[in-house]
């Protein structure tokens, strides 16, 4: 049986000498609407994540009879990637990126073989980080949000981490999750921030008024087309102190709701 395989690097890169230790740590399945079982991959070392990887048996092929990504399957393969890459930031290291040469997009190659287990067919030269990756924990963590479909909240949340979005952008994501998660009862899940947002003494507004009024400013100067959030320096400083409280607050809720617990450590 013929296997494809779709490498995505991950950032930041490992050293040349470290790239020869490359083994696949973890993976886990999913079953596609056509029946077939795909396979995400995480490759690297005990300390450091080299790529993402999707594997499918028996891909499509092309008029020529060489193999090709279907749509659905080509589809597959990137949300997979991307879930995987939300998981990779909320359990290992939350700045991990793709590799992005010259920012010309996403760096991507497909290899086809009879092996179903992939290999680390790509090289480049950079260092990486150095920290433990809990290979189960990743692999547990893919499964059990892609069983609950829950893709989206944790692309939102690893978002809301990453340093290189704008802060009202990170405050529009947790937001989001808040919305998604508690659609009928927003402000009990407020009340849940209640203490700590307290001691912080934000101004006299109640957390349950001040977050909807904040998503209100944020969303409007958005939609009209400004360059700016549209907040105060008194805004400002208050959505960039929620951010970790509402990270914090919604890892609980995940925690006690779907019995995943993240750790971010933070790149």
């Amino acid at each position: 049986m013929q296997y494809g395989h779709n490498l995505v690097l991950i950032m930041p890169l490992l050293s040349d000498a470290e790239q020869q230790q490359i083994n696949e740590l973890s993976y886990t399945t999913e079953t596609l609407a056509t029946g077939k079982v795909g396979r995400v991959s995480i490759m690297g070392t005990p300390t450091s994540i080299a790529a993402i990887v999707c594997t499918l048996p028996e891909p499509g092929k092309a008029e020529n009879g060489a193999p090709l990504w279907t749509p659905a399957e080509s589809a597959w393969i990137n949300r997979s990637t991307y879930h995987m890459l939300s998981i990779i930031r909320l359990t290992w290291d939350d700045q991990a990126d793709f590799f992005k040469p010259q920012d010309h997009g996403i760096f991507s190659a497909s290899s086809f073989s009879n092996d179903e287990k992939p290999t680390f067919f790509l090289r480049a030269e950079m260092i990486a980080p150095k920290q433990p990756v809990d290979a189960q924990l990743l692999a547990t963590s893919y499964a059990v949000t892609s069983e609950r479909n829950l893709h989206h909240i944790m692309d939102l949340l690893s978002e809301s981490h990453s340093t290189r979005i704008p802060s009202h952008y990170r405050f529009l994501a947790l937001y989001k999750i808040i919305e998604l998660e508690h659609p009928r009862k927003t402000g009990d899940f407020h009340s849940s921030m209640d203490e700590e947002f307290g001691a912080l003494k934000i101004g006299a507004k109640p957390l349950r008024k001040l977050l909807p009024q904040l998503r209100v400013k944020i969303a409007h100067a958005l939609a009209t087309g400004a360059t700016s959030p549209g907040l105060d320096d008194i805004d400002r400083d208050a959505v960039s102190t929620l951010i970790p409280i509402m990270q914090k607050a919604i890892r609980n809720d995940i925690a006690e709701r779907h019995g995943l617990r993240f750790e971010i450590i933070p790149g």
